[in-house]
């Protein structure tokens, strides 16, 4: 695109290809690190009540539950921001064809801008609903982190 506002366009287009990308990867990591944790607490429980189950109090248990819950969901939140997202992508063989019929046709470089444009908005729409997904399974896992604490601290008090 030989203009300046096709060129600021197209670099609207790749900082937006990089926000998707870097949301799904932090929804990998929520995912892992969500599992992690799972493993963590249920090591937890099987030290704890190993000897005698009854050191794991009512409210002990419904924190543990609680806290498994959270992690749950904050993983098939985490997977959520990963399904395909609709975004409008040009179609190549309309643009093999544009390209063959209107190679020397004068207005070229706004077609082109227009064709990113489409695509940056339905970018930036999938970027926002996979950030909002993201945000959820990260208060979430925070929450799964808080309620494992809470129970920590309920077995130690009744030690």
């Amino acid at each position: 695109m030989a203009n300046e506002l096709g060129a600021f366009i197209e670099k609207e287009v790749r900082r937006a290809e990089g926000e998707f990308e870097g949301v799904r990867s932090r929804a990998v990591s929520v995912t892992t690190a969500a599992a992690g944790l799972l493993t963590l607490l249920a090591g937890f429980i099987a030290i704890a009540a190993k000897d005698d189950p009854r050191i794991l109090t009512t409210g002990a248990r419904w924190t543990i539950s609680a806290a498994l819950v959270a992690f749950v969901l904050a993983t098939v939140s985490a997977i959520v921001v990963n399904r395909p997202q609709p975004v409008t992508y040009t179609d190549p063989a309309d643009l093999e064809a544009k390209a063959r019929e209107h190679w020397e046709d004068d207005g070229w470089d706004q077609q082109i801008a227009i064709f990113s444009a489409e695509y940056l908005r339905s970018l930036r729409a999938a970027n926002a609903r996979s950030a909002t997904w993201l945000a959820i399974a990260i208060g979430i896992e925070v929450l799964g982190v808080t309620l494992t604490a809470a129970s920590a601290v309920q077995v130690v008090a009744h030690l």
